[in-house]
């Protein structure tokens, strides 16, 4: 449970295409899971926002505060 409320205070964006990837890799072989990773870590970082709030929070030492944008 302490886990799933720390995951819950990620970037929304980040937590859902790691869902999909994990998902997608179970069921595939490893150059293909590969390739859902390196899809899901690119559209992850479409989330600008977020990306900045996680590089200023990890800076200043508090806690982020993501949109998911």
């Amino acid at each position: 449970v302490a886990y799933g409320e720390q995951m819950a205070q990620w970037p929304p964006l980040a937590i859902r295409m790691a869902k999909k990837v994990l998902q997608a890799g179970m069921e595939t072989d490893l150059q293909t899971a590969v390739k859902y990773e390196s899809v899901g870590l690119t559209h992850a970082r479409r989330a600008v926002n977020d990306v900045k709030e996680s590089a200023a929070s990890f800076r200043e030492k508090r806690k982020g505060v993501y949109t998911g944008t």
